[in-house]
């Protein structure tokens, strides 16, 4: 074990208690613990809880050459001991492949994330390139799209959810991620950005507020008078277009009848 294993383990407990606002659970190890825990299990686990969504997480980090990695046999016995619908977040060092992430999506019980190694090499948000994200909540994005800039939210620019950034605050596709921007010549700006899973199929719809019974009410009541008036105007119609063809008919008939007589 080298001193990078134990300071990214501990970038992931800031990633959990800072930025994902997880309670741990179980105590955080030292550093001979984890060497212990990588050396025999060949992984780490942080038994966390979102409190926001009422939801266990568990966050295991991979040893380099652990074989739950790369051998998809001990990957589902490891998934397997899971028996809770919870929320599983892997962070190894390369990606899982074909064999792996079919043996991850026989257990449907589990909402499963997969990171790298590298995305917890430091504490992201407070790298040097990196500028301060934000999640905006529903109501300021229909403040943003509907009174700021007069746009549907299919028109933002996108970002994708495995941006490192994205990672670590937590957005999810739907979600609108403001960009606080800092220049020597603009100063301060903010960007917005949508963010949408790297497939890019996703559809947005903004969901109509709850509307109090009475106005539902009076509102059906209005629809209902506007449809019955609709089908007045068209009965009316019908009729009148009737009415002409009886008269064409008899006009025509008339007419037949006095060239036979002449």
């Amino acid at each position: 074990m080298t001193d990078v294993q134990f300071s990214r383990y501990s970038n992931i407990i800031t990633f959990a208690k800072d930025w994902r606002k997880y309670k741990i659970s179980n105590k955080a190890l030292d550093a001979n613990a984890f060497r212990n825990a990588m050396q025999t299990d060949q992984y780490v686990i942080l038994e966390c809880t979102d409190s926001r969504r009422n939801r266990d997480v568990l966050i295991y980090l991979f040893d380099k050459n652990s074989k739950y990695a790369v051998q998809s046999p001990d990957l589902k016995r490891l998934l397997k001991k899971i028996k809770n619908p919870c929320d599983v977040i892997l962070v190894t060092y390369a990606p899982f492949n074909t064999y792996g992430k079919k043996a991850i999506a026989t257990y449907k019980h589990l909402n499963v994330f997969t990171y790298l190694h590298e995305i917890f090499d430091l504490v992201l948000p407070f790298g040097p390139l990196c500028y301060p994200h934000r999640i905006l909540s529903r109501d300021e994005v229909l403040k943003l799209c509907n009174d700021e800039l007069m746009c549907y939210l299919t028109n933002l620019p996108k970002i994708f959810d495995e941006d490192p950034q994205c990672i670590w605050i937590g957005a999810e596709s739907g979600d609108v991620v403001e960009i606080k921007m800092l220049s020597d010549i603009a100063g301060e700006t903010y960007q917005y950005r949508v963010v949408v899973p790297r497939s890019g199929r996703v559809i947005f719809a903004k969901e109509a507020p709850d509307e109090p019974a009475a106005d539902q009410e009076s509102k059906d009541n209005a629809d209902d008078e506007e449809l019955d008036e609709h089908r007045e105007l068209n009965a009316y119609t019908d009729d009148a277009e009737a009415d002409d063809d009886a008269d064409a008919d008899e006009t025509e008939s008339h007419t037949h009848a006095e060239d036979h007589d002449s």
